[in-house]
């Protein structure tokens, strides 16, 4: 693409044509193990982990067409990491009627951008992962027609930029908090 501009400063003109050469792509790989491990005939062990990883980038190539020379300040880009692991633990008894499960989840995720606009390069998120993890308890009994099943499982998520940036009031202009 190109951009045709005129810049007026101190009673000059300066005429700059700019031609932006796109370049962009992305690869996601993601992964499955499940493996279980009898303990004895009433118990086992079973444990999941999937990972999905995703890279993709973004650039914006800009010469001034006039001179042919490249401008790394009018050149962008975007360069984003994200992986995501998930470690699921099993332990699971059953015996004649009952069947119990108990274990927990952990969730990992990796999360770096970096970005370049106007000669300036920052990056967010780099060496920083976001650990949550949740509890799960499971019960069944089963006898003939007779069935009861009771469960209970945590969960915790990541919180929003909105919920840890405190929000304006502006409703009174005088008075701002």
């Amino acid at each position: 693409s190109t951009e045709n501009s005129i810049l007026n400063s101190g009673g000059s003109a300066l005429q700059r044509l700019l031609g932006y050469d796109k370049n962009s792509g992305s690869v996601t790989v993601f992964a499955n193990l499940s493996y279980s491990e009898p303990i004895s005939d009433k118990l086992s062990l079973n444990v999941n982990v999937r990972t999905r990883s995703a890279n993709s980038k973004e650039e914006e190539s800009a010469t001034d067409l006039l001179t042919g020379k490249h401008s790394d300040y009018l050149s962008s880009g975007n360069y984003i990491r994200n992986t995501d692991l998930q470690e699921h633990i099993l332990l699971q008894y059953s015996h004649s009627q009952h069947n119990l499960q108990a274990g927990f989840s952990l969730y990992e995720t990796y999360n770096e951008t970096a970005i370049r606009s106007l000669g300036v390069d920052s990056v967010t998120g780099k060496d920083e992962w976001l650990l949550n993890w949740s509890p799960s308890v499971d019960y069944r009994y089963n006898k003939g027609s007779l069935s009861l099943n009771t469960s209970y499982s945590g969960m915790t998520t990541t919180p929003s930029g909105k919920q840890l940036s405190s929000v304006l009031e502006l409703s009174d202009p005088v008075n701002i908090s």
